[in-house]
């Protein structure tokens, strides 16, 4: 439409002119289901966002044919400004997934997103840490796959839960030597020196992560484990 042209050009004024014809609707979508707003967030022009969220009928939760809100796709541009415009309004749901179970929050951690971002989502109040995916992995599972920052953040945070199982029954830490040396080798020390980390949890096949290790006959990482105080 008119509208979906002008809020994705960035075209402030016109936009202004559209949204206050009574003609116009201001949530229709175009052929991918997104909004008007959800065009202005892929745009990039902060304007244009806040002008159509001072519109009292645009809804600011609808999703496109991805199932991604205009808050997930500011998210997924890193575009932090406009991510802490829709953090103040109370009319958003921070934790709206899209058709692949993947939360605003989920979507920073893995892959590698922007740490301020995160930051600024674990300040909401109301967004969800023990939010799982569609193949049941956790932030935590998520986290020890992205970064070591990223991970810090997540632990410093008191509702996480450190021990919570995806559906395989894998704890962050058994996923995290699961991955070691594919990217993970840094998470493993880290959640080996978190008190509250069960190290000997198993999985629902009753494989714990030192058994993991040995099966990977990986030296070095058996050594880590066994030298840690954890395992005495």
């Amino acid at each position: 439409t008119p509208l979906h042209g002008a809020a994705y050009r960035g075209s402030t004024q016109t936009v202004r002119t559209l949204i206050n014809d009574p003609r116009v609707d201001v949530n229709s979508r175009d052929w991918g289901e997104a909004t008007p707003l959800g065009k202005a967030v892929a745009s990039g022009n902060l304007e244009t966002v806040k002008l159509l969220m001072e519109d009292p009928r645009v809804n600011v939760n609808l999703v496109d044919m991805e199932g991604r809100t205009p808050l997930l796709s500011a998210v997924k541009s890193n575009d932090l400004s406009i991510v802490q415009l829709f953090l103040t309004d109370p009319r958003v749901n921070v934790n709206l997934p899209d058709m692949f179970g993947a939360t605003p929050l989920s979507w920073l951690i893995y892959p590698k997103g922007d740490e301020s971002i995160v930051r600024a989502l674990l300040r909401h109040p109301e967004v969800r840490l023990d939010a799982v995916n569609n193949i049941g992995e956790t932030l935590l599972h998520q986290a020890v796959m992205s970064t070591e920052g990223i991970l810090r953040l997540l632990l410093e945070d008191g509702r996480i839960n450190v021990n919570w199982v995806d559906v395989m029954g894998r704890t962050p830490f058994y996923t995290a030597v699961e991955q070691w040396r594919n990217a993970s080798d840094w998470a493993v020390r880290l959640l080996l020196d978190d008190p509250r980390v069960d190290v000997k949890r198993c999985n629902n096949q009753c494989l714990t992560p030192l058994y993991l290790a040995r099966a990977k006959a990986n030296q070095e990482l058996i050594q880590l484990l066994l030298g840690h105080e954890k395992f005495e």
